[in-house]
């Protein structure tokens, strides 16, 4: 339950963001492409992604304490080993294949693909990011839900 209403918070959130998103693309001139009707999309799928990663994570966390900072460095990992704030050349020139390693990279792409290059993301980026969503959903509600009675035990 709480993992559902921290995705739904984050969700909100994002809707909110994107008012102060479009009013700075406004004032710079970025242009507005057609494959912004494909964010709600890579949006669903990364709200699947997200709410698989979270009852995994809290499911674990309530039976091994450690699994909250462990999650937390990786967090904090893979946000410097995703290209967010660089480009992904910088690491494939030096390093080729690592970054498809990486699974937030295939959910970053599908969103930002459409809003920021105005294209739609390619087939296989697109499915990479579904499978790992759909498998992370599925892993997720499968741990939830064979420990669902024992975590009121151990809170």
């Amino acid at each position: 339950v709480f993992a559902v209403a921290s995705i739904a918070n984050g969700l909100v959130n994002l809707g909110f963001s994107l008012v102060p998103l479009l009013a700075i693309m406004l004032f710079l001139g970025q242009p507005f492409y057609v494959t912004w009707w494909f964010f709600p999309v890579a949006v669903v799928v990364l709200a699947a992604f997200s709410l698989g990663v979270a009852l995994l994570v809290s499911s674990l966390a309530v039976f091994f304490v450690d699994v909250r900072d462990m999650y937390t460095l990786l967090i904090q990992a893979l946000f410097f080993l995703t290209p967010i704030i660089y480009p992904k050349e910088i690491v494939e020139s030096r390093f080729p294949g690592v970054i498809a390693l990486n699974p937030v990279y295939y959910m970053i792409e599908i969103v930002r693909r459409p809003i920021y290059e105005g294209q739609l993301p390619d087939a296989r980026t697109f499915t990479i990011s579904v499978v790992l969503a759909a498998a992370a959903l599925v892993l997720g509600a499968w741990v939830f839900t064979r420990k669902v009675d024992e975590l009121a035990y151990h809170i």
